[in-house]
């Protein structure tokens, strides 16, 4: 018996109409991949902005009544204050996630730098901030996505 005839893929060279399909699906399958990641940056930072802006609503909700239910005018004034005072510092630190969220998702040409120094200072707010933080800083320093938020 003869051995079988073993047959060996030849890869011929690529024409070069090939060579350049090739480079232009992976410069599309690249652009797909940092809009994905995009979007996943932009919805995590309007996430922690809405858990910042429904806990302003609750501290408010929470601390303001106590004063009217004491009967004391004096009390109802200073829980109603210190109760707009948290919910008014709490607004005002969810507002930089609000904006970034917004600006990444909107592909601003200053989003990235933006969210950079967002989630730099956010390393500092532990675990959620650091794990934030840590992600922003890795997607946003990757080479692509700086081509990604040049202006068109």
């Amino acid at each position: 018996m003869e051995p079988p005839i073993e047959v060996r893929s030849q890869r011929w060279p690529q024409r070069p109409e090939e060579r350049e399909f090739q480079g232009l699906l992976r410069r599309y399958e690249a652009r797909e991949q940092a809009e994905g990641r995009i979007r996943t940056l932009g919805g995590l930072y309007l996430a922690i902005s809405a858990v910042g802006i429904v806990s302003a609503c609750l501290a408010f909700v929470a601390i303001a009544p106590w004063g009217l239910l004491s009967g004391d005018p004096t009390a109802t004034a200073v829980l109603a204050g210190l109760g707009g005072a948290v919910a008014a510092v709490l607004l005002v630190l969810s507002a930089p996630s609000l904006i970034g969220g917004l600006a990444l998702l909107s592909r601003r040409s200053w989003a990235r730098v933006y969210a950079m120094v967002l989630g730099a200072l956010l390393l500092f707010w532990f675990p959620l901030g650091t794990i934030l933080g840590t992600y922003t800083l890795y997607v946003l320093l990757q080479p692509d996505i700086r081509l990604y938020f040049e202006p068109r």
